[in-house]
């Protein structure tokens, strides 16, 4: 399973230096967002080792 957080990530990391940087900067805004919306899910470690790999993925609605 992939999701669209995942594949900007693929994005981000085949991207050259320069504009990768800018991307990151960009994505930094929105994943600071969506830390903000939302609240680390306690049991997402416990699901699988795929959603403990990546912050995005450990993630509730408020």
């Amino acid at each position: 399973m992939i999701d669209a957080r995942d594949l900007v990530e693929r994005a981000v990391n085949g991207t050259a230096r320069g504009p990768g940087n800018e991307l990151r900067r960009m994505i930094a805004c929105l994943d600071e967002d969506f830390l903000r919306r939302t609240l680390r899910d306690p049991n997402a470690r416990h699901v699988s080792a795929w959603h403990s790999r990546a912050r995005w993925r450990q993630r509730i609605d408020r």
